[in-house]
């Protein structure tokens, strides 16, 4: 009976012509932006597997003969995109993809901006993501907002109702059509994925199974998030006229897509603004300066330090230790700014987490919030994963700080001859970039899951209320 009454709407549709041309138009752009977005992302993708080689070749082929002046010279690591990128590219074009590393300096990405670490709600259609997203449950509501009000208007539920037909059947049927088309209209993104999985973009750390788990999570959301769309149309169609329905169905779009999505994040940036980037900089070159900044002291590092050597090498004085003092003392004095810089990326981070819970508490009101919080943090492309990179960028820079300055310590020198100092610069490994596990992912975001499975089975319990009148 259900796939008599949704193959009964799905033929009513495909007599419409005006109906069908608006679901060609969707198809044809979803198809030309997943086919334009994978052909930019493998672009990037490839750019920066280039800029990431010609970065190693000229660390291991320097002329330096100092491996402390190496750590000044540095070296400049690339964020790689993520195999997913194509489908949702999240906050990434947002962000910078660079980081240069050296000696006692944290550098930030190149062209970030954190004040506008929370804008991945803006919208841009071009994406395939935010086509599924934003412009599908428009075509839903085209289609659905006079399913049940039509059977009213043109008196033929009374006809229906004498072959046996429930109201609760009858809308499920409609539903099941509505949902049908989505599905349908979504499966140039399907595609998408599926080929991504079988041929996924060079250089990526990401085993096949995790980006087919990531995948199919991404997937099976936007199939859940379609489907309360479904609901919300037929629930409305049921309730009020075809013309009422369709003006509150608009409504709700604006409120959900539009309005609460833009609240969210101005509402985190006044609430919980960011301190001065300026003003930080120079605290912490007063502190650098001084050699204090209240909490930490350079000559408390050097003290630590001096005992450890001490005890290491079972002498009582340090100048018979049989090291390069000077450079032990930079390893102290590394680990000093270190200290500067954890705490105030902890002050940071602090304010970074009050904005993203200010966001997390609109979920329950807006699926499109919870929506493209799950996406672009399954697709690898939300500020969690950059903040992975970053943090593994930086635990990089302080190794091979920490691995040269240790070998200027113990009058370790890469030679005159090339393949020797090669050898000597290739002591220090080549930066890997990781993904966190899909159930990590999921895990992080699990009230942004909870608001939309909340907001599906609310809109599908609504759908089956008792419509206009009082039947059954």
């Amino acid at each position: 009976m259900l796939w008599t009454i949704a193959r009964k709407e799905l033929s009513e549709l495909g007599r419409d012509r005006s109906v069908v041309a608006v679901l060609a138009t969707y198809v044809m752009m979803l198809f030309i932006s997943c086919l334009v977005s994978q052909w930019i992302w493998a672009e990037r993708a490839s750019a920066q597997a280039w800029r990431q080689h010609a970065a190693r070749e000229d660390w291991l082929n320097q002329p330096t003969q100092s491996p402390h002046q190496a750590t000044h010279r540095g070296t400049v690591v690339y964020q790689r995109p993520s195999p997913l990128a194509g489908v949702d590219s999240g906050v990434a074009p947002e962000l910078g993809t660079e980081i240069r590393l050296e000696a006692h300096q944290r550098h930030e990405t190149v062209n970030a901006a954190r004040e506008n670490h929370v804008r991945m709600l803006r919208l841009d259609f071009i994406t395939p993501a935010l086509l599924l997203q934003a412009i599908l449950p428009l075509v839903i509501i085209l289609i659905s907002h006079g399913l049940m009000s039509r059977e009213h208007e043109q008196g033929t539920w009374g006809l229906l109702a004498s072959v046996g037909l429930t109201w609760r059947k009858a809308v499920f049927g409609k539903w099941l059509a509505v949902y049908c088309v989505a599905v349908g209209l979504s499966v140039p993104v399907l595609l998408t994925l599926i080929l991504t999985v079988i041929w996924p973009l060079r250089g990526i750390e990401m085993s096949s199974q995790e980006l087919a788990v990531r995948a199919a999570a991404l997937y099976g959301s936007n199939l859940l998030y379609l489907a309360g769309w479904c609901a919300v149309g037929t629930a409305l169609s049921a309730r009020f006229s075809a013309g009422t329905s369709f003006v509150l169905l608009i409504s709700c779009w604006a409120i959900w897509t539009l309005i609460l999505p833009r609240l969210a994040v101005d509402l985190a940036d006044s609430r919980f603004p960011l301190p001065d980037e300026r003003s930080l900089r120079d605290s912490r070159a007063t502190a650098v300066r001084q050699g204090s900044d209240g909490r930490h002291s350079l000559q408390e590092f050097h003290a630590a330090l001096e005992q450890d050597l001490l005890q290491k090498y079972g002498l009582a004085k340090l100048t018979d230790l049989p090291i390069d003092l000077r450079a032990a003392r930079l390893l102290a004095g590394e680990k000093f700014t270190n200290a500067l810089d954890d705490q105030a990326e902890r002050q940071i981070s602090e304010i970074f987490q009050q904005q993203y819970r200010v966001v997390e508490d609109l979920v329950w009101f807006s699926p499109y919030l919870s929506i493209r919080s799950i996406s672009s943090a399954l697709a690898g492309t939300d500020r969690g994963h950059h903040d992975t990179f970053i943090n593994a960028a930086e635990q990089y820079r302080r190794a091979f700080v920490e691995s040269m300055n240790t070998a200027e310590m113990e009058r370790q020198f890469p030679g005159t001859d090339a393949a020797a100092a090669r050898a000597f610069w290739n002591q220090v490994p080549e930066f890997q970039q990781h993904f966190p596990s899909a159930t990590t992912v999921l895990s992080a975001h699990r009230r942004s899951l909870a608001g939309l499975f909340f907001w599906c089975l609310a809109l599908a319990m609504l759908a089956l209320l008792l419509p206009r009148g009082g039947l059954s």
